[in-house]
């Protein structure tokens, strides 16, 4: 019996009911997805519109978009914005 592959990529925040529906890798569906992700962050958590800062990472395995921003000059480094 073969592993069943989630189709629906959701916010890796815990109480945020944000997901969509992704039934493949392709390269124009994930844009589209981290897209409409970055806009989910910038309504839901808090993002600004003109920050460049910020990067989506997908997590195949949970099947899930977390944005993560770089902060120059910060202990670490790295400050993740959609999952707490």
């Amino acid at each position: 019996m073969g592993m069943r592959v989630r189709d629906v990529v959701v916010c890796s925040s815990p109480d945020c009911g944000w997901g969509r529906y992704l039934p493949d890798l392709s390269e124009a569906r994930l844009n589209d997805r981290c897209a409409e992700f970055r806009e989910h962050c910038i309504e839901s958590h808090g993002l600004k519109p003109d920050d460049v800062e910020a990067d989506v990472r997908l997590d195949l395995v949970e099947c899930t978009l977390t944005l993560i921003k770089q902060e120059c000059g910060t202990e670490g480094g790295l400050h993740t914005l959609a999952a707490y």
